[in-house]
């Protein structure tokens, strides 16, 4: 598996999505585990790829489909930005971001590079 690649992208707007991703990731609540974040850059389906997963209680179903929603926020301090703005910033950068359970706990952030 190939995990040495670049991008053309712009470095400092996706640096701002990886600070939105990973921050999400640290101001979960662990309960009794200590936190752990995960980035890994892989080709995954000819595709340059970029996972960031953690070991947190995950995203439920339902906030799922809004979490990508501009001001959604389950914080009590957040804007509910970070998430729609990366959105927004990957398709500047020709790249999508994707949500998916990380099993048996946890969340990932797939982000797909064209």
């Amino acid at each position: 598996m190939q995990t040495n690649f670049e991008l053309l992208v712009d470095p400092d707007q996706i640096e701002q999505v990886l600070i939105n991703i990973v921050k999400n990731g640290m101001e979960v609540d662990f309960g009794n585990s200590s936190p752990e974040i995960t980035v890994k850059a892989i080709i995954k389906n000819g595709l340059k790829t970029i996972e960031i997963s953690d070991n947190g209680p995950g995203i439920s179903k339902e906030e799922q489909e809004k979490i990508f929603i501009p001001f959604y926020t389950t914080k009590k301090t957040g804007s509910g930005i970070g998430l729609s703005l990366s959105r927004q910033i990957l398709s500047l950068n020709d790249a999508k971001i994707n949500y998916a359970e990380n099993l048996p706990h946890g969340s990932v952030f797939i982000l797909q590079f064209g």
